[in-house]
């Protein structure tokens, strides 16, 4: 079960169509869950050697005017329920590389055990939910609880989320952890939290414990890096410490506070909390 919000013709993307169509033919079950805009650019029979070889592909959220708000930004891949990966990588030409001398730097996490049936298993719910159609307004109505329903087991929870109002999961769980931090170490690609958030990370350094905040000094969305710079100043005034990453594009999620890391592709702006589908995972 592969699942990406930007899946882009040229390598990887040939190879990695080419490695599911030899699984495909050996009788594995094969299914590839990509986005309607973030996929955008792919060829409409790209995937058609995939289907013939029995594979099967859908298109979260397909590309129309009326529907073009609500995206799914995760990515996910899941073999035989026995080992996943997720995080912030995508299937592009961008993301080939080490992220120092060329390509994105970005993250990703390999987990095996019982949390890999659960992401498998929010895999099947976006699956199912890939052809219905969006509500109009997505950020102004209340959120599908199943949305941020979150699972534990063995000391990692599985947190999705969705549009809307109301609880998002990860976004609880960071705030909650942030109440008591004492080191907190946050790399993310579009940095413009809310109100709250900023209130929450300077209220660490405050009370004596230590923020360091990695963002990107190049980015693929240049009007997100010059809002995300307008919120230094009060930031760096009250002691969060901000850097900036310069070799190439960062595009990872990941936060560290005190001894819970969270990682996967919830960015820290509106669209990721608020109006896409997103997974991150919380390990212990």
């Amino acid at each position: 079960c592969l699942e990406t919000y930007i899946y882009a013709p040229g390598n990887p993307g040939g190879p990695v169509r080419d490695a599911l169509i030899r699984a495909a033919r050996r009788g594995v079950s094969v299914r590839v869950l990509i986005d309607g805009l973030g996929s955008s650019s792919l060829d409409e029979g790209f995937f058609d050697p995939l289907r013939l070889a029995g594979g099967e592909v859908r298109v979260f959220n397909p590309l129309t005017l009326r529907r073009l708000p609500v995206r799914s930004h995760r990515k996910l891949l899941v073999i035989d329920r026995t080992l996943a990966i997720t995080g912030g990588f995508n299937v592009a030409p961008e993301y080939l590389g080490d992220g120092i001398h060329s390509g994105w730097r970005d993250i990703g996490i390999r987990l095996t055990g019982p949390v890999v049936e659960t992401l498998d298993d929010s895999f099947e719910a976006m699956w199912e939910r890939a052809d219905q159609r969006p509500l109009r307004f997505p950020r102004l109505r209340r959120r599908n609880p199943v949305d941020s329903r979150s699972s534990a087991s063995d000391g990692i929870r599985v947190l999705p989320s969705g549009p809307g109002r109301g609880r998002n999961a990860f976004l609880a769980e960071f705030l909650n952890c942030l109440e008591e931090a004492r080191d907190v170490r946050i790399a993310v690609a579009y940095f413009l939290p809310g109100l709250a958030l900023r209130a929450a990370l300077r209220r660490v350094s405050a009370r004596g414990g230590r923020v360091r905040i990695l963002v990107p000094g190049k980015s693929d969305v240049a009007i997100s890096l010059r809002a995300g710079r307008f919120l230094y100043g009060r930031m760096l005034r009250s002691g969060v410490e901000i850097r900036e990453y310069t070799p190439q594009v960062l595009h990872a999620k990941l936060y560290r506070v005190d001894d819970s890391v969270f990682v996967g592709s919830s960015n820290l702006d509106t669209r990721s909390l608020h109006i896409n589908h997103e997974l991150m995972v919380r390990i212990q």
